[in-house]
C-alpha cells in the first residue's frame, strides 16, 4: 500500500513539473512579459525607462522625453510635435504603447490600435490612478518587484512627513505661473491628493486639472503655502496684490522643477518629499 502511495505522489510531482510555466500577478495570468514598449508621454517614459522598472523594454519615445537621460540616449523618437508618428511607431514593433490620458483624446489613441500593440493609458489626474497604472504596468512588462519597491518609496516619502503634518491648519495651493493668467491645481486632482495624504488641505478651483484662477480668488482662498513651477518666486513675493497672503507674509512660496512638478513619472517620491519638507517647515 505504501508503495502505491509513493508512486502516486511521484506521478503527481512529475505532472506538475511538466505543466507549462505561467506567471500569475494579482490573479491575472501572463505567459510572457512584453519586451518592447513605446511611450508617448514624458511621464510614462520616466516610468518605463527607470532602472527599477524596465528600461530595456523602451523602444520609442517623444522628443520631449528627457529623463532619465542615460536610459534615453539610444531610444528613437517616434513623436516630435503634438501627434504620434504612426509609421515610426509601427516600425518600432511595440508590444505595448503607453500614454498619458491627460494629453490624448480617444480619437488620438484610436489609430494606435492598428499597430496590434496593447494600449495602456496613465490616469495622471489622481494619485490613485497613478498607482493603478503602475500596477498594470508591472503585469505587462514583468517589473513587479521594481514597481513594488518604487511604490514603497512613494509611501515612505509620504510617511516621512505625515505624522508631523496631520491635523495641521495649513492650506496649500499649486500654481503653474503666479503672475498674469495663473493656473492652479484643482482640489480633486493629483497634487491635491498629495496634499491630503500629507495631512494638509489643498485650496484652488474644483476639479482634477490645472485651471485658470485670478488674483482675487487667490487672495480669497489665502493659502498658507504656495508651490509653483516658476524658477523665480520673487515676482509673486513682491506683487502688491498678494501682500496680504499668508504664504507671502511667511515667505512660504516655493519653486519646484517643472519636469518634477508636472509629471506623474518616476520622481513622484521626490516631489512628495520636497512638498512635505517645505510644509513641515511651516506647520
Amino acid at each position: 500500500m505504501r508503495i502505491w502511495v509513493a508512486l502516486t505522489l511521484l506521478a503527481t510531482l512529475f505532472l506538475v513539473g511538466c505543466a507549462p510555466s505561467v506567471q500569475t500577478v494579482g490573479g491575472i495570468e501572463r505567459k510572457e512579459p512584453f519586451t518592447r514598449g513605446v511611450s508617448l508621454s514624458p511621464s510614462t517614459t520616466e516610468l518605463l525607462a527607470s532602472t527599477a522598472m524596465a528600461p530595456q523594454a523602451l523602444v520609442g519615445r517623444t522628443a520631449n522625453c528627457n529623463f532619465p537621460p542615460v536610459a534615453l540616449n539610444q531610444v528613437p523618437v517616434v513623436m516630435n510635435g503634438i501627434k504620434p508618428d504612426l509609421e515610426k511607431i509601427t516600425a518600432a514593433k511595440p508590444q505595448v504603447i503607453l500614454y498619458d490620458k491627460a494629453l490624448y483624446s480617444e480619437s488620438d489613441v484610436e489609430p494606435l490600435k492598428a499597430t496590434g500593440a496593447q494600449i495602456l493609458g496613465l490616469d495622471s489626474s489622481t494619485l490613485a490612478g497613478y498607482r493603478q497604472f503602475l500596477r498594470e504596468l508591472a503585469t505587462q512588462v514583468g517589473s513587479e518587484q521594481g514597481i513594488s519597491d518604487y511604490l514603497d518609496k512613494v509611501r515612505a516619502a509620504t510617511d516621512k512627513h505625515k505624522t508631523a503634518l496631520t491635523g495641521s491648519a495649513l492650506t496649500v495651493m499649486f500654481i503653474l505661473e503666479p503672475t498674469g493668467a495663473a493656473m492652479a491645481a484643482g482640489t480633486e486632482g493629483f497634487h491635491a491628493d498629495i496634499a491630503r495624504e500629507l495631512g494638509v488641505t489643498p485650496v484652488g478651483p474644483k476639479g482634477t486639472k490645472f485651471m485658470a484662477i485670478n488674483a482675487e480668488e487667490i487672495i480669497r482662498l489665502n493659502p498658507s503655502v504656495i508651490f509653483t513651477t516658476a524658477g523665480n518666486v520673487e515676482p509673486l513675493l513682491k506683487d502688491p496684490r498678494f501682500a496680504t497672503l499668508k504664504a507671502v507674509q511667511k515667505q512660504a512660496v516655493y519653486g519646484i522643477n517643472p519636469d518634477v512638478f508636472l509629471r506623474a513619472g518616476s520622481r513622484v517620491d521626490a516631489l512628495i518629499d520636497a512638498i512635505g519638507a517645505q510644509l513641515s517647515r511651516n506647520r
